[in-house]
């Protein structure tokens, strides 16, 4: 048999002979479109299985071809190709190498070409995005979810605040309500999560009051709660439900709350009633709403329904927020996250049955059995994780890391991920799989959408720049004209962080909330246009004071009305100036600083903190020591005159209360600080009204603000120029002196983030990192620490990462060194001959008269010293006479380096024995046969 028509010629063969072949040499890459096998139609398909299906020796007795008659037939059917590539065909057919093709192996091969083709367009696939609608929103706080309805065709979102809002499938608002729960008040509840229980056409919302509440949704006109699960043991923060599709009473309701815990309601009878109601005494009617205490589930008194929890997330022995809690029919287990880098994620399996419900039996007197978790996987990510998602098809588990990566695991393999997608440039707060195309979906913080590749694990497609900023430094929300045109003079906010005061120059003050609603307006002036100062929050009551020159304090309980009046002040008025600032300290102490820098305190003995305001009496008015004006003035004389500096020179423009020394205070240390006029800083006892520390904080300074950090650990001061010091007052005017400090703190960094007036200073921490919040006339809202390192400006496009910081160690004792060797004065010592007189010959012949520049002055000497201190560049000399350079010459024995070795005469040269030659070299047998063969030319 030839090589030719031989079936087992082996593939190297053939590949030998197709890299032989010039014209496969020459033959470009086929593209995916122009192959063979996906031009052919369904036409052509057809009339190749009517060819194929006649009785021959293929599979199940049909006929099989051969290369050159497969090659043939197709030429003749098709006539889509070249003869090369239906030979090419055959090839990848005839795998085996068997020589034959029959129908059998040709659909096959079809059908696994389809197969790719499909995969490779689903995976590379990316949706074509449209523009970006902004659509009307009936919610005014956060929408914690939006979900699909599948039984009435609509999407419903529910926000924090308890509004629920239902659209249609065009994008188009349908209805709107209101919901929430008669435990607390409304102003005191949020929605943490719901989710839709699709089988039964309801749905399940979860409240910070600690309960469940289960809503038909069966009603087109109402939204009535058919069941309220009271009496959990913490908040629950995320829900989960899955029903089962071959048992439609089998359902799971799952949530995972604050205490770490994943708690899971089972149901056998949910198309039924997910709890069964008591009857209804006679004579009256069903309540609509059934309310079930969770310790009655435990104790089986529901039938139909069974409750068990386990221990997830849990840090150094305090729980952490379990973040999203999810059941997997397919691996029947439970998947939570929290963001902790232990227990980041946890599975907890259930024991494994064919039925969710199968183990429900019912013991002595009626009650179910309890079901457990048998074990609990552990994945540990750095940082912790926000969200995953889980495919059942690829049998993966995608995690939204804090530390900005998506990492893909094995249910089974806790260990190591399988594999980590990076691109994201802030933390990931969601992802989700499209399970058709096996790709992922990943919404980060920065508000940047990227869509991956499962398989290949790379980016494919990347939005960024079209989703509304968020926070990190981006402007979230704005409110215009809030006060008409007058302009806003200060701003503050309620205990709960929930509520927004801003005051005016027309006198007002406007209380809003993070949407824009103004909910009261506060008359401070009594209807007159006047400056409001600062505005002082506390917990039963509002402080507010301005140029009025008298305290306006409104109570809680008389915030009913849209416009709210001040209550009486039996103080009246404290000051004869307009009121800069004040400063409230427990239980009942209130200071106050005015424009002639007058210093105030009030308080109403042992009364509560709710009578203060109502009941206090004026006890002490200080003003800065005499014998400490005339200082000040001399301090800022090159500024103008004494009328100059009187006239805000001693404006108190900000009073702070540490709150950390209170217990200074009864020792004489300072428990209250002031600034103001001339850069001056000074710290007071509030119990003895005395001034205990002072010092210039800012040099020819008109005035300047102050803020002090929880701790009182240091002190920020910044003045009209843009300038900011940190100054540590840890340790400095804690405890009584005979007179007044005068000496001011160590500074710690000055730094100048604006180039206009500093009007605002705030400081907080974030990642155990002080921060510095500036506020100025140049229209820029600065970030720094407390260490002069920038952070960023609020507004600009790169977002800021603030990590922890470790400032460098000082090396204190050189740099005292150093500065004491740049301060010591130098002494010049006179010179001996000071009375210097010129040369008698430079005087009576001055014309010939030269001098010489070396010898006669002190750059020329000074030149010459230094020449002479240079290392002198001698010449080379004459080698000098070495034995061993020439000693083979003179005779001498050689000195040089290889003198010490020892050198002998060689040994006499011996008689060689030559080997036979014979031996090795006689003919091999066969070797006279080809001695007279003529061998071709290589031309030939």
């Amino acid at each position: 048999m030839s090589a030719a028509s031989s079936p087992t010629r082996s593939t190297q063969d053939v590949a030998y002979s197709s890299s032989k072949s010039p014209e496969l040499k020459e033959r470009k890459p086929i593209s995916l479109d122009s192959k063979l096998e996906n031009r052919l139609t369904m036409k052509d398909l057809e009339r190749l299985r009517s060819s194929f299906m006649v009785e021959g020796d293929g599979y199940d007795n049909k006929l099989s071809l051969t290369k050159e008659q497969f090659c043939e037939a197709l030429s003749l059917l098709l006539k889509k190709g070249t003869r090369e590539e239906y030979a090419e065909l055959f090839d990848k057919i005839d795998v085996t190498r068997e020589g034959t093709v029959d129908w059998d192996r040709l659909a096959s091969h079809m059908l696994l070409e389809f197969y790719e083709k499909d995969d490779r367009v689903k995976s590379t696939q990316v949706p074509q995005w449209k523009d970006i609608r902004m659509l009307p929103s009936p919610h005014k706080e956060v929408v914690q979810r939006v979900a699909y309805l599948k039984n009435t065709n609509r999407y419903i979102a529910i926000s924090k605040e308890g509004c629920v809002s239902m659209w249609g499938t065009d994008l188009k608002p349908q209805r709107s309500l209101k919901t929430g729960t008669d435990t607390c008040k409304t102003r005191d509840l949020w929605v943490t999560h719901f989710v839709p229980l699709q089988n039964v056409n309801k749905i399940a919302l979860a409240f910070t009051s600690k309960e469940i509440a289960i809503y038909d949704l069966s009603s087109k006109l109402e939204f009535n709660c058919q069941y309220k699960v009271q009496g959990l043991n913490f908040t629950p923060l995320c829900l989960d439900y899955w029903s089962n599709p071959d048992n439609a009473n089998d359902a799971i309701l799952v949530w995972g709350d604050v205490g770490g815990f994943v708690n899971i309601l089972f149901f056998n009878s949910a198309n039924i009633a997910l709890f069964e109601r008591p009857p209804a005494p006679a004579g009256e009617k069903q309540e609509p709403c059934l309310n079930v205490q969770l310790k009655d589930i435990t104790s089986g008194k529901y039938k139909n329904a069974t409750y068990t929890k386990y221990e997830a997330h849990v840090e150094k022995g305090k729980g952490e927020w379990v973040r999203a809690v999810k059941y997997s029919h397919y691996l029947e287990c439970f998947i939570s996250c929290a963001t902790t880098t232990t227990n980041a994620v946890v599975i907890g399996w259930m024991e494994k049955h064919t039925s969710v419900n199968q183990n429900v039996k019912l013991l002595k007197g009626g009650q179910p059995a309890k079901k457990g978790i048998q074990r609990k996987f552990e994945f540990n990510v750095s940082q912790g994780v926000n969200a995953f998602g889980y495919n059942e098809n690829l049998n993966l588990i995608a995690t939204a890391g804090v530390n900005n990566h998506v990492c893909l695991w094995n249910p089974y393999v806790v260990f190591k991920p399988n594999g980590v997608l990076r691109g994201h440039m802030a933390s990931v707060v969601q992802v989700q799989f499209i399970s058709a195309r096996a790709q992922l979906i990943s919404f980060s913080k920065d508000k940047v959408l990227r869509i991956w590749d499962v398989q290949l694990q790379v980016c494919i497609q990347r939005l960024a720049g079209m989703f509304p900023k968020g926070a990190e430094g981006q402007k979230v929300k704005q409110f215009s004209q809030t006060h008409g045109h007058s302009e806003v003079t200060c701003l503050a906010q309620d205990h709960t962080q929930t509520r927004l005061f801003t005051g005016s120059t027309d006198g007002t003050v406007k209380v809003w909330d993070f949407n824009g609603h103004c909910y009261h307006t506060l008359e401070c002036a009594g209807g007159q246009p006047a400056d409001v100062g600062q505005i002082l929050v506390m917990k039963r009551s509002v402080v507010v004071v301005g140029w009025a020159k008298y305290i306006a304090v409104f109570r809680n309980s008389a915030f009913r009305e849209f416009h709210v009046q001040p209550s009486d002040w039996k103080g009246g008025q404290e000051h004869a100036e307009d009121i800069l600032c004040c400063s409230f300290t427990s239980p009942n102490t209130l200071a106050t600083g005015s424009y002639d820098g007058e210093r105030s305190q009030h308080f109403a003995g042992e009364q509560r903190l709710s009578d203060v305001v109502h009941e206090a009496n004026a006890i002490a008015k200080v003003k800065p020591p005499s014998g400490r004006r005339s200082g000040v003035n001399r301090v800022s004389q090159s500024q103008g005159s004494v009328e100059d500096q009187n006239e805000f020179g001693w404006a108190v423009v900000r009073l702070i209360f540490l709150e950390a020394r209170k217990s200074n205070s009864a020792s004489g240390g300072a428990n209250l600080v002031s600034c103001g006029g001339n850069g001056w800083v000074r710290f007071w006892n509030s119990g003895r009204a005395s001034l205990v520390a002072e010092f210039v904080a800012h040099q020819n300074a008109g005035s300047i603000i102050m803020a002090v950090d929880n701790d009182n650990h240091h002190l920020v001061t910044a003045d009209v120029d843009g300038v900011v010091k940190v100054w540590d007052i840890s340790e400095y005017a804690l405890n009584l002196q005979d007179s007044p400090i005068t000496a001011p703190p160590v500074m710690k960094s000055q730094f100048q983030p604006h180039q206009d007036q500093i009007n605002s200073l705030d400081i907080c921490e974030r990642n155990d990192r002080l921060l510095i919040i500036s506020a100025s006339s140049d229209c820029s809202v600065a970030l720094w620490d407390v260490y002069g390192n920038r952070i960023g400006v609020f507004g600009q496009e790169e977002h800021w990462k603030i990590e922890p910081y470790q400032p460098p160690a000082e090396v204190e004792e050189e740099e005292e060194k150093k500065e004491e060797e740049e301060t010591e004065p130098v002494e010049i010592e006179p010179e001996e001959d000071s009375q210097w007189e010129p040369e008698e010959a430079a005087v009576t012949k001055p014309a010939t008269y030269r001098i010489n520049t070396w010898d006669k002055t002190v750059l020329g000497k000074d030149y010459q010293e230094l020449r002479v201190q240079k290392r002198e560049r001698r010449q080379p000399g004459t080698i000098p006479d070495l034995p061993y350079l020439h000693w083979e010459r003179t005779g001498a024995p050689p000195a040089g380096p290889y003198s010490a070795l020892e050198t002998k005469a060689l040994l006499p040269v011996q008689n060689l024995v030559k080997p036979d030659a014979e031996k090795y070299f006689n003919e091999r047998p066969g070797s006279s046969e080809l001695s007279g063969t003529k061998f071709p030319a290589l031309a030939e």
